[in-house]
């Protein structure tokens, strides 16, 4: 099966869903909320654009364990380890590399669209509310 760039990014992007503290949550639905509570920083009961990259772009750092500045395939599968992104991490990963010298870079990592965000706005307002947001 060949996924499509939208859908790589798609699956990239799920890994910044993924949280420590989101996983000790007693219920799915706890969990749910608190990632929605996470993102929403500016309390307004919706997730916006730039909440939503502020959110992905701010995963990069946990996600680069040996701190060298970039994610390795090895770091990059194991940020994605228990996501739907994991099944397909070694395309994934190849699509975020953008040139080629297998490692994603911060700037990578910050520049690729925010087409996660696009999919889950399904009333297209530019913001993703409790029902939405389901990575």
């Amino acid at each position: 099966m060949q996924y499509t760039f939208p859908t790589t990014i798609y699956l990239v992007a799920a890994a910044a869903f993924s949280h420590p503290a989101w996983s000790e949550a007693s219920s799915s639905d706890d969990a749910q909320r608190a990632r929605f509570e996470h993102v929403d920083t500016n309390r307004d009961g919706s997730i916006s654009r730039q909440e939503f990259r502020d959110m992905r772009n701010s995963r990069f750092g946990d996600f680069d364990v040996d701190e060298s500045g970039s994610l390795s395939s090895e770091e990059f599968g194991v940020a994605v380890k228990g996501t739907p992104a994991h099944r397909f991490r070694g395309m994934a990963f190849r699509r975020a590399d953008q040139d080629g010298d297998d490692v994603i870079s911060q700037a990578e990592w910050e520049s690729m669209p925010l087409r996660a965000f696009d999919r889950l706005d399904a009333n297209e307002n530019g913001a993703l509310d409790h029902a939405e947001f389901q990575p």
